[in-house]
């Protein structure tokens, strides 16, 4: 009997009729067999209603041939692979060994738990990097790639030594010191990417206030981009925004004179 509330059969009409499943017989069993009001699933499909199919290799074998799927009703369809098998149908074969074969020494490869591509090992067993896996990622020395190099983000580390190499350009900045912690000379922290000096001679800036008579001794110039502020006038300090902390002391004569900051 079939009826608005369901889809029922058998005697005393308790059972789903084929093709429904679930407590009141409304959901399809799409890839099984009803028993009761249980959808049992065919071989390679799983979940509620046997709706999901188990992955299959370009050529339609199962897992690839080289693993298990979880199949069933309490399955999620998903393929267990063998060992050195990878990917979602387990078609995708590597070894870490044969991943550059062209490496002039054993490279530390590993192989992608989810797709099995070859890349190179990022663990407590070293860092390693370069288009073979030979050499260390940077911010990592020592002849395994396990020792931190202590150059504060601002540069890579010698291979063997873990001496510091300080950047010394305008995108990551121009550093120096044994760490790499301060700012080459004649660059600004925090960033040590802008100049000390900002202002040339003869450069001429409009007051922000114009309402004063005669000169000044004294300048301030906010630079919003960079979030300085030049202020005094002999020396011209520089001072950082944020933490109002003084990055710079510049030895320049500051003045205002007619409505505008002037540096002679």
């Amino acid at each position: 009997e079939r009826g608005a509330a369901g889809h029922w059969a058998g005697e005393g009409c308790l059972d789903c009729a084929a093709g429904w499943h679930g407590p009141q017989c409304t959901e399809v069993c799409l890839h099984g067999n009803t028993v009761g009001r249980a959808c049992v699933c065919f071989d390679f499909y799983a979940g509620w209603g046997c709706r999901m199919a188990c992955p299959a290799d370009a050529e339609g074998a199962v897992c690839g041939g080289h693993g298990v799927c979880q199949d069933g009703a309490a399955g999620n369809a998903s393929c267990l692979c063998q060992p050195q098998w990878y990917g979602e149908a387990c078609a995708a074969f590597c070894a870490p060994s044969q991943c550059f074969p062209q490496a002039p020494t054993q490279p530390h490869a590993v192989c992608n738990p989810s797709t099995g591509a070859c890349e190179c090992q990022h663990d407590a067993r070293g860092y390693w990097d370069g288009p073979q896996c030979t050499r260390c990622k940077d911010g990592y020395w020592g002849l395994q790639c396990t020792s931190t190099c202590l150059c504060s983000g601002n540069g890579p580390c010698g291979y063997l030594d873990g001496m510091c190499d300080c950047y010394q350009d305008p995108t990551r900045g121009f550093w120096s010191g044994d760490l790499c912690d301060q700012c080459t000379p004649g660059y600004l922290e925090p960033t040590c990417r802008n100049l000390d000096v900002g202002m040339s001679r003869g450069t001429e800036l409009a007051a922000a206030d114009q309402d004063f008579a005669g000169d000044a001794d004294t300048v301030f110039l906010r630079d919003p981009v960079f979030e300085l502020m030049h202020a005094g006038g002999l020396p011209l300090m520089v001072y950082a925004l944020r933490d109002n902390r003084r990055v710079a002391s510049l030895p320049l004569k500051g003045m205002v004179r007619s409505g505008a900051i002037l540096e002679a």
